[in-house]
């Protein structure tokens, strides 16, 4: 948990909140309501373990940030994401409320994962892609793009068999099984078929 002001409000939320979400609390020592939310606030953040970055804006000292956001009572919460204002609430809204608005802005660690083996792909970077993709899996089993993109390093490298256990556990409704399976089936015949002629 950090103290902004209207100086260090840039590059305390702004650029911040393209990293990980941030909650801006307002505010102020005589607000009641604010000594209820403000402590449960950075016990989530602790709890969330980074995931989420908690900026306080006292109200009495930050006039300017107050009228900014058009503040009529306190305490205020605002949620930054990749530079945007996304989300608010006012008043001590009790933990389960408050888990929820989090929840809804914080990504799943396993899209995080995939995220980062999907720019490792577009580098070239296939074995730390792989790593990447074995974690979002382990993390959400039912991650079905993360699977997906597992499935095609898999294919490509003719891991037929891994291939196979990785398409039979993605959901019935994902929508490219029937496509996918066609490339299993065709990746099968190329192989049965260089075995073949190995033989012959």
């Amino acid at each position: 948990m950090i103290d902004a002001t209207l100086s260090s409000f840039e590059r305390d939320v702004i650029e911040a909140s393209m990293e990980v979400p941030v909650i801006v609390d307002f505010w102020a020592p005589w607000c009641g309501p604010c000594k209820m939310l403000g402590p449960l606030m950075e016990r989530l953040e602790r709890e969330y373990g980074g995931r989420f970055k908690l900026v306080n804006v006292n109200a009495d000292t930050n006039p300017e940030l107050v009228a900014s956001f058009n503040l009529k009572s306190i305490p205020y919460a605002v949620a930054f994401v990749d530079g945007n204002a996304v989300a608010q609430f006012t008043g001590a809204q009790p933990e389960a409320f408050i888990r929820a608005f989090l929840d809804r802005l914080i990504p799943n660690p396993s899209v995080i994962e995939h995220r980062a083996a999907r720019e490792a792909l577009a580098k070239g970077q296939g074995a730390i892609a792989e790593d990447y993709l074995k974690n979002s899996i382990a993390l959400d089993p039912s991650n079905d793009a993360a699977r997906l993109d597992m499935i095609g390093i898999l294919l490509d490298r003719g891991d037929i068999a891994t291939a196979r256990m990785h398409f039979a556990t993605l959901s019935t409704g994902t929508t490219c099984r029937a496509p996918l399976y066609n490339a299993v089936a065709m990746v099968d015949v190329a192989r049965s078929t260089s075995m073949m002629t190995t033989v012959a």
